[in-house]
This record gives C-alpha cells, structure tokens and sequence, in this order.
C-alpha cells in the first residue's frame, strides 16, 4: 500500500496520504524508513525473509508458552489462575514439523533463480522476442515472465515458477493446519473441566465463557484470524499460477492480451493479417480485422498452449534445466 502511494504523482490523493504518514515518524528513521520502502517495492530487500522466520519463531514461543491450558478466571475482582483439569496442551511437534515445511519451502522459492535454459518462438502480437521480458524492478530478462514478486526478492518465470506455486500450496496448507490445530485446542479448553468450577461452558454460561476464554488465550485467538486470513487471500492467487501452468500463459501475458483488446474495441488499435496490431492511424497496409472479431480472436489466442498434459511436462523441466 505504502510503496503504491510512495510512487503515486506529487498531485495525487494517495502521494498525499504517504506524506502525511512520513512526517509522522521519527526524522532520524525516516530516511532508513524511505529506503527500506524503495527496496521493499523493487523486491531487494531481505526483510520479508526475516518477516517469514519472525512469523515462526513468534508463533513457535506463543504455543510454547501454553503447553499446559490455564484460564485466567476473575474472582472477587482479582484475577486467578485456575488450571484444567484435563490434558488438552498443544502437541508442539506438530507445529514444529510446520515451521520447518514453511521455512524450507520459502527457500526453495527463494533461493531458485527465474532464468531457464527452455527457448520459444517469439509472438509478434504481444511484442515478446523469444518469450522474453525485461523486468522493470530488477532489470533482469528472463524466459516465461509473469511477475516480479517481492516475496522472494526475484521475478517469477520459467525457472522457478514450480517452486513459486509449491511455495503458495505449502503456505495455504501450513496455515490452514495452523489455524484448525489452535481452533481446536480453544475448543477443548471452552468445554474442559476446571478445577474446583467444572467446566467454563456450565460454570459461566456462553458469553462471559467466551470472554473468559478470549481473555485466556488471546494469542491463539490471534492466530486463528490471522492464518485464516492468509490462508484465504491466498488461495485465489495460487489458483490463477495454477491456471497459468494448465494454460501455458502467463500473468503478463493474460493482462497484456487484455489491455490490447480494450484498445482494439477503443479503436486505437487494430489488429492487421491476423498477424500484428497497429496503432489505428498507422494501419495503411493489409486486411484491418472487424474490432469486435479481432478482440474475440485475441481473447482466445495462445500460440504455446499444448495441451494441459505437456505444458505440466514442459514447466516441470524449465524449472529443473536451468542455465
């Protein structure tokens, strides 16, 4: 959000909302503040690294911490710790296994660069020689391009977009697991007996039991919501890069397509021979297809696309052969 409006012209309503947040922190920060945004937007910055082993590590000591489930029970307005009778601690292990899965997948798509050694034809519509772009954040130019991610500091393309796609999956999955095993647990300890209360659901009815428990555990809580969330907002992402593997496109490619059949129905440009698009005053020679038939045409046009089967085959050996 903040790299959106830091790039925003000086006239606009969300360059203004970013200087209102800049002048809001510290003048010795403020500099190193700017400079982390510049390289958090070109994807250079190592921060989400750390933002991914920070995430672990805290939710690692948040279930440490409660090993063993202990309400927080007000009483004569003092608060007293009233333990469970029954066992239902967390099984850290299992968290543990998460952990390390997430790391290592973050790794794998992290430290996997994007180029292949996989040649294409070039496609003459979309203006892409060999299937090669040049990214516009880390200038690098690499084969399939389908966007520059700042998660991973690289693009995404041909080399490594297996490993982009395994690294969602295994995002979605860990904290899908994450969020039931803690949803679970806050289950158990509402409807677990209390010592000397019997158990929160009988002894304090289901509002002030909830209270009770969100008091209790807030933590957990938290990461109920918040790996839910993630869980949630990724999916439909990781869908589209499926979709993509499935379809040999790409995001580039798929807005790219878009952008011209707008300015085709806009009539700025046309589509000539089937064969190359034109600025609309330019187009002098050859046959100028219908704009509607030429968007259509277009809308449909993938001169990579084998078939869901092959092009699995072929995105599977990009991103083991590489350069």
């Amino acid at each position: 959000m903040l790299t959106i409006c830091q790039s925003a012209p000086e006239i606009s309503k969300n360059k203004q909302i970013f200087n209102g947040i800049i002048t809001i922190i510290p003048k010795q920060l403020r500099l190193h503040f700017l400079n982390f945004l510049k390289a958090y937007g070109q994807g250079k910055s190592f921060m989400f690294m750390v933002f991914i082993f920070s995430v672990c590590f805290g939710s690692y000591l948040i279930i440490k911490k409660y090993q063993k489930a202990i309400f927080i029970i007000p009483s004569l307005q003092i608060n007293k710790n009233i333990l469970i009778a029954s066992k239902i601690e967390f099984q850290q292990r299992q968290f543990i296994i998460l952990y390390i899965w997430q790391i290592l997948s973050y790794l794998w798509a992290f430290l996997v660069k994007s180029h292949t050694k996989k040649e294409f034809e070039s496609d003459p519509i979309l203006n892409l020689p060999k299937r090669q772009k040049q990214c516009k954040a880390c200038s690098h130019t690499v084969t399939k391009f389908d966007h520059h991610c700042i998660w991973i500091s690289n693009c995404v393309a041909g080399g490594n977009q297996i490993q982009f796609i395994f690294f969602l999956l295994s995002t979605i999955i860990i904290n899908s697991t994450h969020g039931v095993l803690c949803a679970r647990f806050l289950i158990k300890a509402y409807s677990a007996p209390l010592v000397g209360y019997g158990s929160v659901q009988k002894a304090f009815g289901l509002k002030k039991g909830l209270k009770i428990l969100f008091n209790s555990f807030t933590p957990v809580f938290a990461q109920v919501f918040m790996f839910a969330i993630i869980s949630l907002a990724l999916v439909p992402f990781c869908i589209g890069q499926i979709l993509n593997v499935l379809q040999n496109k790409t995001t580039f490619e798929r807005l790219k397509n878009q952008r011209l059949c707008l300015e085709i129905l806009e009539g700025k440009k046309v589509l000539v021979d089937y064969k190359e698009i034109k600025d609309s005053k330019d187009a002098t020679d050859g046959t100028v297809i219908e704009k509607v038939t030429a968007a259509k045409w277009l809308q449909k046009r993938n001169i990579y696309d084998q078939g869901w089967a092959k092009n699995i085959k072929e995105a599977l050996e990009m991103a083991l052969a590489r350069k």
